[in-house]
C-alpha cells in the first residue's frame, strides 16, 4: 500500500509538472532545425517562466545555437528576466533585466546598458502561456526593451520591432499555436508541438 501510494504520487507529479510544459519546434524554409520548450512554474507567490532552445542551422557554416530565457515574477510583478544566448559555445549576448523599485535597469554582459521607465504588460516569454487580450506592452527578454503589442486579426499579436525584426503570435482558443519571427537575416517559425 505504502508503494501504491508513493507510485501515485510521483505519477501525480509528474503529470503536474508536464502540465506545465509546452513543447515547440523551430523551423527554418519548411526544415525543423531545433527545439523549444517552456516550462511554468509557481510556488507561493513566485512565478517562474522558463525558455530553453537548442538549434542547428547552416548559413555559410554551421551554426549551434543555445538559448535559455528565464522570468521571475513575485506577487504578480515582474521583478527579474535573463537571457543567454550561446552561438557555437560562444556567449553572444547576456541580458538582465531588474527591477529597481518603479524602473526596469538593462544590463547587458554585465554592464548597464538602459533604464527602463515604462512597465510592460506582460513579457514575450509570458505570450507562450496566454493570449495578450488588451495587453499594449511586452518586455522583449531577448533585447532587453518593452515593445508594443497589436492585435492584427483574431487571435493574432504583433509584437513591433525595429525595421529588421517583428514577431506574429498566433493563438487559437487561448493557446499560442506559433510564432513567426521576422529577423534582418531570417524568418523563423516556433510552432507547438
Amino acid at each position: 500500500m505504502k508503494w501504491a501510494l508513493t507510485i501515485t504520487f510521483f505519477l501525480f507529479l509528474n503529470l503536474s509538472q508536464a502540465q506545465n510544459k509546452i513543447d515547440f519546434s523551430i523551423v527554418v524554409g519548411g526544415k525543423d532545425v531545433g527545439d523549444f520548450y517552456v516550462t511554468k512554474s509557481v510556488s507561493g507567490d513566485t512565478t517562474v517562466y522558463s525558455g530553453v532552445s537548442k538549434t542547428q542551422v547552416s548559413l555559410a557554416k554551421m551554426f549551434a545555437i543555445d538559448y535559455t530565457v528565464n522570468v521571475i515574477h513575485i506577487g504578480g510583478e515582474l521583478w527579474r528576466s535573463t537571457m543567454r544566448n550561446i552561438v557555437n559555445n560562444d556567449t553572444r549576448d547576456a541580458i538582465e533585466v531588474k527591477r529597481d523599485r518603479d524602473v526596469f535597469k538593462v544590463f547587458e554582459e554585465g554592464e548597464l546598458e538602459r533604464t527602463i521607465n515604462i512597465k510592460p504588460d506582460i513579457t514575450s516569454l509570458e505570450m507562450y502561456y496566454s493570449e495578450p487580450k488588451g495587453v499594449s506592452r511586452t518586455l522583449s527578454e531577448v533585447q532587453g526593451l518593452v515593445k508594443n503589442v497589436t492585435q492584427v486579426k483574431e487571435n493574432v499579436y504583433k509584437v513591433e520591432g525595429e525595421s529588421s525584426y517583428e514577431s506574429y503570435f498566433h493563438y487559437k482558443n487561448g493557446a499560442l499555436q506559433k510564432v513567426v519571427v521576422h529577423y534582418s537575416l531570417a524568418k523563423f517559425e516556433i510552432r507547438r508541438d
